[in-house]
């Protein structure tokens, strides 16, 4: 985070965009939250063109378009410059091409209309990283992969709330770890494929599934450990931790 908010000022951004006021907005907001280097432009082609004699860090574009394919877009600009920072712009999102998108390389989306706030944190974490990270987005079943980073996040959370309580450095990574959990959150339910009852039916059977696990290798570590005492053979004991959250 740190670092994101020392470097705004040595960031080079363009914009993209069909709508002047749209691209006025963002030209402002950006000033306003310390960027310096600014350009816009106003199709999708003379991005591209901009992009292939000039270097820019962040290019903010219009997530449609009638003039190209915006995947080919994406696509192009990532193979002129695979460490520029895109991010997808829609007042009105559809989410599987917003998905395509960051299949694609967009690091990722901001929804219009915004606030200054958003639109920092969303050019902080796609400056860090994409939303999603590669498992989600080329996983078969799309609702299976976000509900496991759910419940990882989860798993750790409980883990480090525990932690905490003795623990000053775990105290420390609290707050990190809650955002990070309210984070895939929020993603699941921007990016599940159905409804949110078809996410909610996915974290139940995955919850279950655990539930299952965790039961069994109790099950076998207590069969081992009977063995052990009644002079069975030495086997090593299973090792089951609340910290092991796949």
């Amino acid at each position: 985070m740190a670092k994101y908010h020392a470097n705004k000022v040595n960031f080079k951004v363009l914009i993209q965009s069909t709508n002047r006021h749209r691209s006025e907005q963002l030209r402002q907001s950006l000033k306003s939250l310390g960027f310096k280097e600014i350009s816009c432009c106003n199709s999708h082609v003379e991005a591209m063109d901009r992009f292939k004699f000039r270097k820019f860090t962040h290019v903010l574009f219009d997530a449609n378009s009638h003039e190209c394919s915006v995947k080919e877009f994406v696509v192009t600009l990532r193979d002129l410059d695979a460490a520029s920072t895109l991010i997808a712009v829609s007042s009105e999102p559809r989410i599987d091409d917003v998905f395509g998108l960051l299949v694609a390389g967009a690091r990722h989306f901001l929804g219009i209309p915004f606030t200054v706030e958003v639109l920092d944190e969303v050019l902080q974490e796609a400056s860090e990283g994409p939303p999603l990270n590669e498992a989600v987005l080329t996983a078969p079943d799309r609702n299976s992969a976000l509900v496991t980073v759910i419940l990882n996040n989860l798993c750790k959370l409980t883990v480090i709330m525990r932690q905490s309580r003795e623990f000053q450095s775990a105290a420390r990574d609290l707050v990190a770890q809650q955002k990070k959990y309210y984070q895939s959150v929020d993603l699941a339910k921007t990016f599940c494929q159905g409804s949110d009852d078809d996410l909610l039916q996915e974290i139940m059977a995955q919850c279950i599934k655990r539930a299952q696990t965790a039961a069994s290798r109790l099950g076998r570590m207590r069969k081992r450990l009977g063995k052990q005492r009644l002079g069975g053979s030495d086997v090593e004991e299973e090792n089951v931790s609340e910290e092991d959250c796949s």
